[in-house]
């Protein structure tokens, strides 16, 4: 507490300092800056600038939006066959659930259960 005490009142001695012409523009000037600034972050991100900023990155990493876009290709194709693997053992247990000729071991497994739970 002893150091925000401290800030306080040497921020109080300094704004009851007096403050030479040129200091007190280059202040102004900073002031002007931060606001900018601010309001530069608050406007929303057209469409342009974003696709500035990958043709800007496309050109200076060539090797790196090649490689993410391979591995981006790999995932996609790995979740497709995942998907594609998880749906043929659920068509294959709907068959087995219609056509009535599950075991009945599978029924009283936990698995099933939770399967079933779905």
């Amino acid at each position: 507490m002893k150091e925000h005490d401290f800030a306080r009142k040497l921020a109080s001695r300094l704004d009851r300092a007096p403050v030479s012409p040129e200091a007190a523009a280059r202040l102004r000037k900073a002031r002007e800056v931060a606001v900018a600034r601010a309001v530069a972050k608050t406007e929303p991100v057209s469409a342009a600038k974003v696709g500035h900023t990958l043709v800007f990155f496309w050109h200076e990493h060539r090797a790196a939006c090649i490689g993410l876009l391979l591995a981006i290709l790999v995932a996609m194709a790995g979740s497709a066959w995942q998907w594609q693997r998880t749906r043929a053992v659920e068509r294959a247990l709907e068959i087995e659930l219609l056509a009535d000729d599950v075991p009945v071991d599978f029924l009283l497994n936990d698995r099933a259960e939770q399967w079933i739970r779905r």
